[in-house]
């Protein structure tokens, strides 16, 4: 198959620190005469990437300090129906999405709940695709793609329109076998976030895409993101485009929220818009603190936490030199 891209997207660009008010969406927030220089620059460049690329539509949001100084959207969110994009204009993020996946994990193994590095047999004692290397898969290998899956699983990958369940795609990897030995290289794998996705649906008996919402998106302040394009979000999702290396174009249904249980996954359905982007971006900097109030650490950027190391004062150190 020619490889295909993905359109329509959002940006949140940082000037300073970046923020994690409170901000709800708005359909644009005008720049100032102190950022009026920055925003025309910006336009300039969003307006010819858009057009050297047929980007139907870009939202962006500028943010100095604890305030979004500038935001507004590009193109349309639906040419066929006229509808411009805007600040407030949904997207389907990608798989940023991982992040929020893996800090639900992190959450359960704070909380003594769920046991990193445990074959994660312990808890799916149905998961065994084919391993010829030995070894067990742990929680922490699939955070840190370092599990030895491969990239997509047959069932519930990027391009099954079927809307299978997270039961079904985790089974479908039953059927594979494993491209290294569990924790000796590092190969990014969807099936692996995926797993996780699962492995928080078992643990906590509840689906996955409300538990995520309820247990990490809201109290994040990102009660208008969800892992499901839900009603209310479906209303302001942009439409997506894909195409193909040859020029060969066709729609993202599963995006568009038309058939709303489709594209649905731990690994890349995030749906959110940049105001709420900004705020996650801004908690994840600040070390878990919003509002005045403490998150557990655990709950923080969960990736590199979880890299194959438990020297929590190098970790530490990293954070604070990528601040």
């Amino acid at each position: 198959m020619p490889p295909l891209r993905g359109l329509s997207f959002l940006l949140a660009i940082a000037l300073g620190a970046i923020a994690f008010q409170r901000t709800a969406a708005q359909d644009s927030i005008a720049a100032n005469d102190r950022y009026a220089a920055v925003a025309r620059t910006l336009t300039t460049f969003i307006e010819h990437e858009r057009a050297a690329k047929a980007i139907p539509a870009i939202s962006i949001a500028l943010v100095d300090g604890s305030r979004i100084v500038w935001a507004r959207g590009f193109g349309w969110a639906d040419s066929a129906k006229s509808v411009p994009a805007t600040a407030s204009t949904v997207y389907r993020v990608g798989s940023v999405s991982k992040l929020f996946t893996d800090i639900g994990i992190m959450q359960l193994v704070e909380r003594g709940k769920l046991d990193l590095d445990a074959p994660i047999q312990r808890y799916l004692p149905d998961f065994h695709p084919r391993n010829s290397f030995g070894g067990s898969i742990t929680a922490r290998e699939l955070t840190s793609h370092r599990a030895g899956l491969g990239r997509e699983p047959p069932v519930g990958n990027y391009f099954d329109d079927t809307g299978p369940s997270l039961a079904a795609t985790v089974a479908s990897l039953n059927k594979t076998s494993l491209v290294y030995a569990p924790g000796t290289h590092t190969k990014y794998s969807n099936a692996g976030i995926a797993v996780l996705g699962y492995l928080l649906e078992k643990t906590q008996v509840e689906s996955f895409y409300p538990y995520l919402k309820r247990a990490v998106l809201d109290p994040m302040g990102l009660q208008s993101s969800a892992f499901e394009p839900l009603p209310a979000l479906r209303s302001r999702l942009a439409k997506g485009t894909m195409w193909t290396i040859d020029g060969a174009r066709s729609d993202l249904a599963h995006q568009t929220g038309v058939t709303p249980d489709l594209f649905a996954y731990p690994y890349g359905s995030w749906n959110t818009h940049v105001a709420a982007a900004v705020r996650a971006a801004g908690f994840t900097a600040a070390r878990g603190m919003a509002d005045g109030r403490v998150r557990p650490q655990a709950d923080l950027m969960a990736l590199p936490a979880v890299l194959a190391t438990d020297d929590i004062a190098a970790y530490e150190k990293a954070l604070d030199c990528a601040q």
